[in-house]
C-alpha cells in the first residue's frame, strides 16, 4: 500500500500546564490506497521492441519494472570502444489513486546485474516528469566496488533545486497525472597502456529475467489544500 504524508504545525505554549488542559486529537489516518498501472508506453534504445517484454511487480506499494533486453558489452566495436549506453522513457498512467491527494516522486531506484573489469564504470541517470512538469533529475557513476555478487542497486534523490514538485490533485476518477521516467544505464571503459579498453557486461537478453534492469520509484502523497 502506498503511504501518505501528513504535515502539521506544532502549537508551542509557554506554560506546560496549559498544554495539559488542551483536548488531545489524534491525526487523521492515512487513506488506504492501492494504486494500479492502467497503461505504460515506452520508447528508447533500451526499451523492448514492441513494448515488451517488461515484467512488473510491486515494492513498497509502488510498481517495479524489469527490462530484460538491456544487454550491453564493452568494448563496443560498433560505436566507440570506451562507452556503451542505452536509455528508455516510461510514460506511466496510474489509476485507483487517493481522491483529493497529490503525488510527488521522492526517489528513483535502479538496480541490475553487471560483470565489469576493476577499472570499468557503470553510469546511471534518471529524469522525471509529473503531469507535464519537470520533477527532477540525477546522475551517478559507480565502480566494481558497488557490486555485490554482480548485483547493484542505487537510489536517486530527484528533488529539484527549486523544491518539491507535486502533481495536480487526484480527481474523483482516481486517475493520477501521468508520470514519465527516463532512465539511462551504460558502461564506461578505461583506456589502458597498450591502447585497449577495459570491458564489462551490463544486463541480459530477453530470456534472462535474473539479469534484467530493475526500476522503481518511491511515492509520497499529501492532502490537497482546501480551496
Amino acid at each position: 500500500m502506498l503511504s501518505s504524508q501528513w504535515w502539521g504545525v506544532p502549537l508551542l505554549l509557554s506554560l506546560s500546564s496549559l498544554t495539559a488542559c488542551l483536548p488531545q486529537t489524534a491525526p487523521p489516518a492515512p487513506p488506504s490506497t492501492a494504486v494500479t498501472v492502467k497503461n505504460m508506453t515506452v520508447y528508447g534504445t533500451g526499451c523492448p521492441i514492441g513494448g515488451g517484454p517488461i515484467s512488473q511487480s510491486t515494492k513498497g506499494g509502488a510498481p517495479v519494472f524489469v527490462f530484460r533486453e538491456w544487454g550491453l558489452s564493452l568494448p563496443d566495436t560498433d560505436e566507440t570502444p570506451e562507452e556503451a549506453e542505452k536509455w528508455c522513457v516510461e510514460q506511466i498512467t496510474l489509476g485507483d489513486g487517493p481522491v483529493g491527494m497529490q503525488l510527488r516522486v521522492k526517489s528513483i531506484t535502479i538496480g541490475g546485474w553487471a560483470d565489469i573489469d576493476a577499472d570499468t564504470k557503470i553510469s546511471l541517470s534518471v529524469q522525471t516528469n509529473l503531469g507535464g512538469k519537470a520533477a527532477g533529475a540525477a546522475t551517478i557513476t559507480i565502480g566494481k566496488d558497488k557490486l555485490k555478487d554482480n548485483d547493484f542497486e542505487e537510489t536517486f534523490d530527484t528533488k529539484p533545486d527549486t523544491g518539491d514538485v507535486w502533481s495536480a490533485c487526484v480527481p474523483a476518477s482516481g486517475d493520477v497525472p501521468q508520470l514519465s521516467i527516463r532512465i539511462g544505464a551504460g558502461l564506461i571503459g578505461a583506456k589502458r597502456a597498450d591502447g585497449t579498453f577495459s570491458g564489462g557486461t551490463l544486463g541480459g537478453n530477453s530470456t534472462d529475467m535474473a539479469r534484467g534492469l530493475r526500476v522503481n520509484f518511491t511515492p509520497v502523497w499529501q492532502q490537497c489544500a482546501t480551496p
